[in-house]
């Protein structure tokens, strides 16, 4: 738990602005988030600090969601636990959200259920192929097998 002092010390390096956001202004990490030591002399993310001091732990297996889309802001109303994938589907910049919202592939053919093949990695990864393009790139293939059998 906080002390009085670390609390002190943590608010003093928050700034409010007209949006609402608590801005952090003390140590930024590389990705945007705030950093804050502890007196014990861990450095957490200042959002899962603050957030950890209002409402208690974060839920196992869920990341904490900036709703309002700000980074480095700490009040704890704007942040929601989700999970990972639920937090990078509401990103409007991840590759999972622009992927998401395509209707068709490269070459046009729409991504309907009859025409749409989802194919899942074993890692848990999953992506979309086209019917139409995966059946043309398998006769070609099957057009090359036979020729080097014929030649061969």
């Amino acid at each position: 738990m906080a002390t009085g002092v670390e609390l002190e010390r943590f608010l003093t390096k928050i700034r409010i602005v007209k949006s609402g956001c608590w801005l952090w202004v003390g140590a930024i990490g590389s990705h945007g988030y705030g950093n804050f030591r502890t007196a014990k002399g861990d450095t957490p993310k200042a959002h899962r600090y603050l957030y950890k001091l209002a409402y208690g732990d974060i839920p196992a297996g869920l990341e904490l969601d900036h709703l309002c889309r700000v980074r480095a802001c700490v009040r704890p109303s704007h942040l929601e636990p989700v999970t990972k994938l639920e937090n990078q589907h509401r990103s409007p910049i991840s590759r999972a959200t622009i992927n998401s919202a395509k209707t068709a592939c490269p070459y046009g053919h729409p991504y309907t259920y009859a025409n749409t093949i989802v194919n899942r990695k074993p890692t848990g990864r999953t992506f979309r192929n086209c019917r139409v393009c995966r059946n043309e790139y398998l006769r070609r293939w099957r057009k090359r097998r036979r020729m080097t059998q014929i030649a061969g």
